[in-house]
């Protein structure tokens, strides 16, 4: 992604940039409430549940790189101009990872006044 499509797209990449950092912070939450929970559980004596609540929040903290950005493309996508930005984004995680084009965006955007 070239400084001139970021330039062009900024607004609208800081927005999904938003939405990706509080739908993942989202996750994180979940699944260590999750995790907590099923602790409590197990010394409730219950250690069928607490696995069962164990293994869910584990997979869903396995998604965390990947799931916040589509849910913020669901949330967003509907919005005038963001059907263009994702386009533009997803081309750069087809020549790239998702990973290293959200961080490359970041250390971009924050830079930027």
């Amino acid at each position: 992604m070239d400084q001139l499509t970021i330039a062009e797209h900024h607004d609208r990449l800081l927005r999904i940039l938003r939405e990706v950092q509080r739908i993942g912070a989202l996750i994180v939450i979940i699944s260590l409430t999750g995790f907590v929970f099923s602790a409590w559980v197990w010394f409730q004596e219950q250690p069928w549940i607490a696995a069962f609540l164990a293994t869910a929040s584990y997979l869903l903290f396995r998604t965390y790189r990947s799931l916040p950005l589509m849910i913020a493309e669901r949330l967003l996508t509907s919005q005038p101009g963001y059907a263009a930005t994702f386009r533009v984004l997803h081309k750069a995680i087809q020549e790239s990872d998702s990973t290293s084009v959200l961080n490359r965006l970041y250390k971009i955007i924050k830079d930027k006044p």
